[in-house]
């Protein structure tokens, strides 16, 4: 069986691996309308194909995740470089990021609904990728911010709470 051809859908979307799921969006929905067939004559489906498979795959956290160690295998550098990304913009992003998984385990807390506090329901409902999550779930856990259960769940500390306030 022949081996499939490994197509960058970060390079069809002309996105770079730190795109957070808006961007995708905003990304997919502006390149679909100028690729789609329609009233004017420029429409290109071959483009359009490749546009909808990249989406499919990135708007998806699991399938992203699953997508990014192929990706990293076929581009090694981009593992270790913040390519196109501008460290203040990336800092904010996970600021962002962080904020979201502490209101996610606040109203856990508050509500005693522990059964949706593990990483992936955090990672889909926060439309993070798996790499990006285990970074702020660190950062967060040094900062005594959360703390992980006896069951392995997630759980925001009284500091994590001080910290939304």
């Amino acid at each position: 069986m022949e081996e499939q051809r490994f197509i960058d859908h970060y390079e069809t979307l002309q996105l770079s691996p730190n795109a957070d799921s808006e961007t995708i969006a905003q990304v997919y929905r502006f390149m679909a309308t100028r690729f789609e067939l329609g009233d004017h004559m420029n429409g290109d489906v071959e483009r359009l194909q490749l546009v909808r498979a990249a989406n499919a795959v990135l708007s998806d956290s699991r399938k992203r995740c699953e997508y990014d160690v192929r990706y990293h295998e076929q581009h090694p550098e981009a593992a270790h470089s913040v390519e196109g990304a501008v460290a203040g913009e990336e800092f904010e992003t996970y600021r962002q990021l962080r904020r979201t998984i502490l209101v996610n385990l606040y109203n856990a807390r508050r509500s005693d609904d522990s059964a949706r506090t593990d990483d992936y329901s955090l990672e889909r409902r926060a439309g993070c990728s798996p790499g990006e999550m285990r970074f702020n779930l660190w950062y967060m856990t040094a900062k005594g911010w959360i703390e992980r259960t006896d069951e392995g769940r997630l759980s925001i500390t009284a500091d994590g709470v001080d910290q939304l306030g």
